[in-house]
């Protein structure tokens, strides 16, 4: 008896349905509008009181502004929305709480966008700060007493358009929710469930820890590749056995990531994913320690850029996760809760996105944006 008492506990755990969690589709949906609307003001407090050095196009720059805010508005939704799971259940069922879980979007997505806004304010008055009392046709325009007080008016009228712009944005994010809670039928789902023949509702399904590891090592790989094509023409341009060098190397993995995700010959390719990763990775230490023995500037050190740091974290995580597949036994543990593995899918979204836009990729360039004006350092 005390036997069967002690089994049936763990094999009631052993059934248990995993948690739901919130569905991406309504992540997405109010994670991409909220991230337009910000960088919409955030370029148009800039182009009015910014530096002018950062934004002469404004429509390439709301779009990569709009890409690299894109992973921070879907954390702050996917949060935003455990937390109204949490408090009012995955079945949203009085308007009362509808309302309140709209209000909780509106707020937490303004205050994503103000802070970016600010940031982005904060660095145009860095900009500007070194130029007052520049000389102009052998003039200075504001010497002595006069650049405190320029630094300060100039101080005020970007926190005053920071103001100004955060009402905006405030207005704008209650429009957005309500208009997509109006759309969707006066109703947010916060919850994946699927009914069963019985009528019973049950949680999706979880794959194994291995399984998730095994994807995540194949979003780093297809990330790092996606941060290398898009430095590729500016190194044909510059070198270009490099630019040959990034094209074979992005191939090879994209390559790899499709042949993992389809786990053909998988312990065969994971220590080929290692060393796409260590190759790059030795290759970008040596660049930016002593400078390559070779090339169009032999011996010379090069810059560290965002692009290039976020490549290397990229690459790094592809070595560990392939290392941790390749000895399966310490991932045969269930897999993380769905909230677990959307945040580690939108922080790797978040570096992808982040290293690609700060490489100033040639295609926005068809809209007058070259690779300096991103102000996010030089590419690998």
């Amino acid at each position: 008896m005390s036997t069967l008492s002690t089994f049936k506990p763990s094999r009631a755990r052993a059934h248990s349905p995993a948690r739901p969690g919130v569905p991406w589709g309504t992540v997405a949906t109010l994670a991409v509008g909220m991230s337009c609307t910000s960088a919409f003001w955030l370029v148009a407090l800039a182009g009015a009181v910014g530096s002018p050095e950062r934004y002469q196009t404004p429509f390439a720059t709301w779009v990569m502004m709009s890409i690299a805010l894109l992973p921070v508005y879907g954390a702050g939704v996917l949060g935003t929305l455990m937390l109204a799971k949490r408090w009012f259940g995955p079945k949203l069922r009085w308007p009362s709480t509808v309302l309140a879980t709209g209000l909780l979007l509106i707020v937490s997505g303004t205050l994503v966008g103000i802070a970016a806004i600010a940031a982005s304010s904060a660095y145009d008055y860095s900009l500007q700060v070194p130029h007052i009392g520049s000389t102009m046709a052998g003039m200075a325009s504001c010497t002595g007493d006069c650049i405190p007080k320029e630094k300060h008016d100039i101080f005020a009228l970007h926190v005053r358009g920071v103001q100004l712009v955060s009402q905006k944005l405030l207005l704008t994010n209650a429009v957005l929710v309500f208009w997509m809670i109006a759309m969707w039928g006066g109703r947010i789902k916060l919850s994946r469930l699927s009914r069963r023949d019985d009528g019973a509702v049950d949680a999706s399904a979880h794959g194994s820890l291995a399984n998730d590891v095994r994807l995540l090592l194949v979003g780093m790989v297809a990330g790092a590749a996606l941060i290398h094509v898009a430095i590729i023409p500016e190194h044909l341009a510059e070198w270009p056995a490099a630019g040959m060098f990034f094209i074979a190397l992005t191939a090879a993995e994209l390559v790899v990531a499709g042949l993992v995700l389809a786990r053909f010959r998988e312990r065969a390719l994971l220590p080929a994913a290692i060393a796409l990763s260590v190759v790059p990775l030795v290759a970008w230490l040596w660049s930016r320690t002593v400078g390559l023995p070779f090339g169009p500037e032999p011996g010379v050190a090069e810059a560290v850029g965002v692009p290039d740091v976020l490549a290397c974290i990229l690459e790094i995580g592809v070595i560990l996760a392939a290392l941790a597949l390749l000895k399966p036994g310490r991932l045969s543990r269930p897999a993380p809760s769905a909230h677990v593995q959307g945040l580690v899918a939108l922080t790797v979204i978040g570096v992808v996105s982040i290293g690609f836009v700060a490489t100033g990729p040639s295609w926005f360039d068809a809209f007058g944006v070259a690779a300096s004006h991103t102000g996010m350092g030089m590419p690998r």
